[in-house]
């Protein structure tokens, strides 16, 4: 994850150029996936949705929080999960 920001950082400071969007598209083609994300709008579960729990948990563990499981669910992402939202 380091090495990607390490590149986001460095491809930001590129000159506006056809050689900068090239390598700002191959960024986001090799994105890492999104692991949790907030309830979307118009679902009435508003639990938050964890998509890969292996990862998602390693880091709750690695921050020293607690997460109770009624405070989240576990889904299959779907493409339109794996974009940001300046992606849109």
């Amino acid at each position: 994850m380091l090495s990607f920001v390490e590149r986001g950082i460095e491809i930001s400071l590129m000159h506006e150029s056809a050689r900068r969007e090239a390598a700002l598209s191959v960024l986001r083609e090799n994105r890492p996936p999104v692991i949790w994300a907030p309830a979307k709008k118009s679902d009435p579960d508003k639990r938050n949705r964890i998509f890969d729990e292996g990862r998602f948990f390693s880091e709750v563990e690695r921050m020293g929080l607690t997460i109770d499981p009624s405070d989240y669910r576990v889904e299959q992402p779907n493409s339109f999960d794996q974009t940001l939202e300046f992606d849109v």
